[in-house]
């Protein structure tokens, strides 16, 4: 397999390896962030439900960015661009700072049998990870 090099050419590699389009279960999740050693020191706040999590996500985010907070924010679905699921300090991140994490969360060696959908969170997660200490 040629590793994918854009993020067009990733989220089609993810699409491909994991045909499913919706699992509710936070098993992958757990998965990626126990293989990338993810552990947050900083305060989370995850919203859940059927309606308005956008919205209230950005309201969080504006609040605690004007009360001196630095902020990272991840949130699905996008409108336009998959970049626009991941905020830090309030601006989207750049496609070409994602490809790290999604070549981080990419399993190594041959492929599993029957794969499961991707962790959709991974990628994002793998960044925040990264970003821990700025958002300090």
């Amino acid at each position: 397999m040629t590793t994918p090099t854009t993020l067009p050419d990733w989220l089609a590699h993810c699409a491909r390896l994991h045909p499913k389009t919706m699992d509710l279960s936070l098993e992958r999740t757990v998965e990626v962030a126990r293989r990338l050693g993810i552990a947050f020191a900083v305060p989370v706040i995850t919203v859940a439900g059927t309606n308005g999590k956008g919205s209230t996500c950005a309201m969080i985010e504006s609040i605690a960015r004007h009360a001196g907070y630095r902020t990272g924010l991840y949130q699905k679905p996008e409108l336009v661009h998959f970049e626009e699921r991941c905020r830090i300090g309030g601006e989207p991140v750049a496609a070409a700072a994602l490809l790290p994490h999604f070549a981080a969360v990419q399993p190594r060696g041959p492929p599993p049998p029957p794969p499961a959908p991707p962790p959709r969170g991974g990628p994002p997660l793998g960044a925040a990870r990264r970003w821990r200490a700025k958002l300090r």
